[in-house]
């Protein structure tokens, strides 16, 4: 409970606690403190300190009331500590007033913090001038028509960043993607932007956007004209923004992509006009209409030349023989 008390809050002055104690101050500040009983007080912790250490008693309450509003911690310990030694020796009923206004001073205390505190953030929720601005890391992938890009409000990927982004503002035009919106990280109030100039143009009235997860915003950009973007912006130049391919939406589309590609390949313009060229089959040449003298089953005669009908008759066979082989050369089969 002690340690508690002793917290660095300087900027908590409790005036109030200790107004009693410290009026005739504010007259003439070099001047000693006095207590009610009219006992001289040392006007600054050194002085308060060296009176302690030489043993002097005093009203430990309502200088630690004093302590206290002037932020005197180390003093305020001091007097802790003898309460205590005190109560060792004597007993606990002498310090019980201590120990009952060491308790009324915390809750008091956390009370005014509280009150800062909300106060602070009620002061600062509509700052926008003087922040440190930061400009979000981005992912990307697209297909034929679109561009996905997903916005962390951090740096970097890797880095931790706002989770709570308030009075977000996007804009989406025929060229840009542009955001701006204030959060907190760190307990500090930090502007977070994106400026991006495309690579080709967008369709606006097409394009939409949305909060995804915690910290975290994405966006469907339609783009005016369907093709393969080489790169995210239109300059060359190294982005103040930390730019990573979204991977996951890139192997989604990847099959679109290659296709449109494919697509793409049997278009040619001519005469400002598109035509898709096409390739012919190639055509077969047909062949005689023959069939080999197996599948004929040698039954159709064939016509004898004038030399084969002047010559004299030779075998039958010899001569069946011969017309099946003339045949055979005829359908191109040797």
């Amino acid at each position: 409970m002690v340690a508690q008390l002793l917290l660095p809050l300087s900027l908590l002055l409790q005036e109030a606690a200790a107004e009693s104690a410290a009026s005739n101050t504010a007259a003439n500040p070099t001047a000693g403190l006095h207590s009610t009983a009219g006992e001289a007080w040392p006007a600054s912790e050194p002085a308060l300190l060296a009176h302690l250490a030489a043993g002097q008693q005093v009203d430990d309450v309502p200088l630690l009331r004093l302590c206290i509003a002037r932020s005197w911690w180390r003093a305020a310990r001091e007097l802790t500590a003898r309460a205590h030694r005190r109560s060792a020796t004597i007993g606990d009923a002498l310090d019980q007033p201590l120990v009952q206004e060491v308790t009324g001073l915390l809750v008091d205390l956390k009370h005014r913090a509280d009150e800062l505190a909300a106060f602070a953030d009620q002061t600062y929720k509509d700052q926008t001038q003087g922040l440190a601005e930061v400009h979000c890391a981005l992912q990307w992938a697209q297909n034929s028509t679109t561009v996905f890009l997903g916005v962390k409000y951090a740096a970097r990927w890797s880095a931790p960043g706002a989770i709570e982004v308030a009075d977000v503002k996007v804009n989406i035009s025929s060229c840009c993607f542009e955001l701006s919106g204030f959060g907190h990280h760190s307990s500090i109030r930090k502007h977070y932007t994106v400026n991006l100039g495309l690579f080709e143009g967008l369709e606006p009235s097409l394009s939409s956007w949305s909060a995804s997860s915690v910290g975290r915003l994405t966006a469907t950009l339609h783009k005016a004209k369907a093709k393969k973007w080489p790169r995210l912006m239109a300059s060359k130049a190294k982005s103040s923004h930390q730019i990573a391919p979204w991977l996951d939406m890139e192997e989604r589309w990847t099959g679109e992509l290659e296709d449109f590609a494919r697509e793409g390949t049997k278009k040619t313009s001519k005469g400002g006009k598109t035509m898709v060229t096409t390739t012919s089959a190639p055509v077969k040449k047909k062949r005689p209409a023959c069939l080999h003298p197996v599948a004929q089953g040698f039954s159709a005669p064939m016509a004898q030349t004038p030399k084969e009908a002047e010559a004299p008759l030779a075998e039958p066979d010899l001569v069946g023989r011969l017309h099946r082989w003339r045949h055979i050369r005829s359908c191109g089969f040797l």
